[in-house]
């Protein structure tokens, strides 16, 4: 049995007594956990580590490749319930077009998504959506019109306008997105040092994030988080789920 004393049961208290002060329930409590479709329904990832992560079928785009898919699931009767849209769809710092640089443009690109997400949703996968999220790169073109925040390293740039991410949200949830991926968290801190020179920076990040994905009903995935981000959790009451391994790879071992 587990010892009733130590630094075990110190750290249970004190998670026990911060989830009481900021009125959230322990995963544990929550009875209807099992109907959320999320995780308990059959989904498709394009993430890392999947065979369409930035890889589609010969001489056909994204959304040609989507259609092929959808049909062989329908046509074998497997009953994929949501689907996962990677980084690959965004425009990146300096028109980039693999994985790295932060968002410079949130929308989908024509040479990517030609029908755009919303027809891609509409006309042929019929599902929910989750959509990859990050830091912006400092070459954004929200800039002039929203406030950020540019780190002096690293090219990450912090929106710190709730305006910006009511848009954000607002639109994402236009294109049938029901969950969205908060990627690449460790980076506002590692790749953005202003950010851990305050106590308010990144907080008023998270708490902009969460009211943006509250006031549109998008439920939000954090994804390579660190201690900070994790704490952050019981004030954004948008993040349901965490992802704390490392990227799904063939050359990682797992």
């Amino acid at each position: 049995s587990e010892p009733k004393q130590g630094i075990n049961q110190i750290v249970k208290l004190w998670g026990k007594l911060m989830l009481q002060y900021y009125g959230k329930q322990h995963i544990k409590e929550l009875k209807d956990l099992h109907r959320d479709f999320y995780v308990s329904k059959l989904g498709y990832y394009t993430d890392t580590g999947a065979y369409y992560w930035y890889h589609t079928e010969s001489n056909l785009t994204y959304e040609q490749t989507f259609i092929k898919l959808k049909q062989y699931h329908v046509n074998e009767r497997i009953p994929i319930q949501y689907y996962e849209l990677d980084s690959y769809w965004y425009y990146k710092q300096n028109n980039y077009t693999g994985e790295h640089g932060g968002i410079m443009l949130y929308e989908p690109r024509p040479d990517v998504f030609p029908n755009g997400i919303d027809g891609l949703q509409r006309d042929v996968l019929h599902t929910p959506l989750i959509v990859h999220h990050k830091y912006y790169s400092t070459d954004n073109l929200y800039q002039n019109t929203y406030r950020f925040v540019n780190g002096s390293v690293g090219g990450v740039s912090l929106p710190l306008d709730q305006t910006f991410f009511n848009k954000i949200f607002s639109q994402v949830k236009q294109w049938g997105v029901e969950i969205l991926i908060q990627d690449w968290l460790s980076s506002v801190y590692e790749d953005m040092p202003e950010s851990s020179w305050d106590v308010q920076t990144a907080r008023e990040y998270h708490i902009h994030l969460a009211q943006g994905a509250k006031q549109a009903g998008v439920k939000i995935i954090y994804c390579m988080p660190l201690n900070p981000d994790i704490m952050e959790t019981l004030e954004n009451t948008q993040v349901h789920y965490m992802r704390v391994s490392d990227d799904y790879s063939e050359n990682i071992n797992q």
